[in-house]
């Protein structure tokens, strides 16, 4: 017979697989054995309390609030959060073309990124050989100058157009974050209600 106590262990072993720390492992498994007893004391069997609770869903339903109560985040907990996130978006069916949509806007800003720092890199090296040309063909001083300040005006504008694409990329990242959440919550609700219903 499927206990609470082994239930409660399969929970656990659910949530080590995840990013979650020890006292958050140890919280979610207070709540729901408390969970389990008041519905133990309303005089439901247990094998109809158990049967409402699958470890996995559990374990992937509360990473997103857990991640956002975390105060320091490391940024594999980041990476990580993310690619759950677009887990749970390309496992709800109307949210499959949000979430090709998301993925396309994180690959663009990424890339935008990535060009636009190349791009200052490129300027700032391409203008340091044009400069040295113009200095061994002899040309006037204030031409150099002019190319000078041609070279960093396109070099502070590829900087500032890489910092511009960092933006969108944390912001499509915090709405990617933020819709999986309601997602999540919202799928939990509705099991909750459901449960309740029965």
């Amino acid at each position: 017979m499927y206990l609470i106590e082994d239930f409660l262990k399969e929970l656990e072993q659910e949530l080590n697989k995840t990013f979650y720390k020890k006292e958050e492992i140890k919280d979610l498994l207070l709540y729901y054995e408390e969970i389990i007893n008041d519905r133990l004391e309303r005089g439901e069997r247990v094998a109809d309390i158990l049967r409402d609770y699958d470890p996995s869903v559990i374990a992937k339903s509360y990473v997103f609030e857990t991640y956002e109560k975390r105060t320091k985040r490391s940024k594999k907990e980041g990476v990580s959060i993310l690619g759950k996130a677009l887990g749970v978006i390309f496992t709800t069916p109307l949210w499959i073309a949000l979430g090709v949509l998301f993925f396309c806007l994180i690959v663009t800003s990424f890339a935008l990124m990535v060009g636009f720092f190349s791009g200052s890199i490129g300027a700032l090296g391409y203008g340091g050989y044009l400069i040295y040309g113009l200095i061994t063909l002899k040309v006037e001083p204030p031409i150099i100058v002019l190319f000078v300040a041609l070279i960093l005006f396109c070099f502070g504008f590829c900087l500032l157009l890489a910092f511009i694409a960092i933006h969108i990329f944390k912001g499509v990242i915090k709405v990617i974050v933020k819709i999986a959440k309601k997602i999540s919550k919202n799928n939990r609700e509705k099991r909750e209600k459901r449960r309740t219903r029965e």
